[in-house]
């Protein structure tokens, strides 16, 4: 029971945090929402902040395992998976109710390199771009670290591009901009 609860906390404050801001956002409205008392949040997370890791660590796992077997389903290649993953992406963009990165929202409202938030957003971009890493090293790129970086920051524009002005053809423009990335750094791409 204790289990469900926390669940539905989790993600009754993953969706009020990632829409409406994380500072913007009081435990009373997922308290509220939630239908739970104050002590259920209290019990399970001590904290806003432990909350919004645990909001933070359910989209991390969601995103690595929805990216990885969507860029598995859509091609068979090296290449073809790193160009899937801008198509992924530009999905994402295009789904109703689109609130963005939670990543950048979270880095943002906890500017701190050193506090716990902004570490796990770190480590989750990271997560992304040796992902983008591997992908590279499979395909046979000359310099799969620099490739990387590369189709990582056109990732991570379009996506800035998508949540500040809602343009979901910003996956299709990086995707553009990848492909000839690809070319130039993987031989018989």
């Amino acid at each position: 029971m204790a289990s469900r609860k926390r669940d539905r906390l989790i993600k009754v404050a993953s969706d009020i945090f990632f829409r409406q801001g994380f500072h913007a956002t009081g435990v009373d409205a997922v308290i509220k929402k939630s239908r739970v008392a104050p002590m259920t949040l209290y019990k399970q997370f001590k904290s806003k902040e432990n909350l919004i890791l645990a909001a933070l660590e359910r989209e991390d796992q969601q995103l690595r395992e929805g990216l990885v077997a969507e860029v598995e389903r859509r091609a068979k290649t090296a290449v073809g998976r790193l160009l899937a993953i801008f198509e992924v992406f530009g999905e994402k963009f295009r789904t109703p109710g689109f609130y963005g990165c939670a990543f950048m929202k979270a880095s943002c409202e906890y500017p701190s390199l050193e506090h716990p938030i902004h570490k796990l957003a770190i480590k989750h971009k990271a997560m992304i771009q040796s992902f983008m890493r591997e992908l590279a090293v499979e395909a046979g790129a000359r310099d799969a670290e620099t490739l990387s970086q590369q189709l990582f920051l056109l990732l991570e524009g379009a996506l800035a591009k998508a949540q500040v002005s809602g343009q979901a053809e910003a996956a299709n423009e990086a995707r553009a901009a990848a492909e000839v990335l690809a070319r130039n750094a993987i031989p018989n791409a």
